[in-house]
């Protein structure tokens, strides 16, 4: 699968604060953050970094991502519902509980990110790599992925409801506790190991 990288070719530093000015904020630089609170709405970011921030005190209301990098951010708890994200990576990142339902999310990647709870119902994802993470307990109902690559990822407890995994190799990670239903079952790749967890879990017994 190829998955494009964001787009940024220069930034400048500049401070969080500012984005409540702008509808667009381009090629900027954002390094740690205020510890007040801040809402910042109806802005798109082309071409950005956030390093280390905290969105704890940062509400984002109806805002766009393209071409952006977040590294070692705090994402938890943040709604992200019905928006559209193109060529973005999350990297070393916090997200539990962010919400990304009925959004449009292409050329994605997460690596290395705490992402429990998760819930992705009803997004179409185009391009989408997952890489050491842990995904406990995501929900996947109903979305709509093509090209997916997953490498060394926990899902335990995670749910792929009416979600088609076809082509999609698991043999890396750890399913136990997975669910799947019968449809998003079909196609997928496993290991010998994952064969006995996903048998039992279909009621059948196998004997040695």
């Amino acid at each position: 699968m190829k998955i494009k990288n964001p787009k940024i070719f220069y930034y400048e530093e500049v401070g969080i604060e500012k984005c409540k000015e702008e509808n667009i904020v381009e090629h900027a630089f954002f390094s740690k953050g205020k510890e007040e609170y801040i809402e910042i709405e109806d802005v798109t970011f082309d071409s950005c970094i956030f390093h280390a921030i905290d969105f704890t005190n940062i509400k984002l209301v109806h805002v766009d991502f393209v071409d952006v990098i977040f590294e070692e951010c705090d994402l938890s708890n943040q709604c992200f519902d019905q928006k559209r994200m193109d060529r973005v990576i999350f990297k070393n990142c916090k997200m539990i509980g962010t919400s990304f339902i009925e959004s449009a999310l292409y050329d994605i990647q997460f690596e290395n990110c705490l992402t429990q709870y998760l819930n992705f119902s009803n997004a179409k994802i185009r391009n989408f790599l997952l890489k050491d993470c842990d995904f406990k307990e995501a929900t996947f109902m109903e979305t709509d992925i093509q090209n997916m690559e997953i490498e060394n990822t926990k899902l335990y407890q995670t749910e792929f409801i009416k979600t088609s995994l076809k082509g999609i190799d698991f043999s890396s990670c750890n399913i136990e506790g997975t669910q799947f239903d019968s449809f998003s079952l079909k196609g997928i790749s496993i290991n010998q190991f994952q064969a006995s967890y996903l048998i039992g879990m279909l009621g059948v017994i196998v004997k040695f």
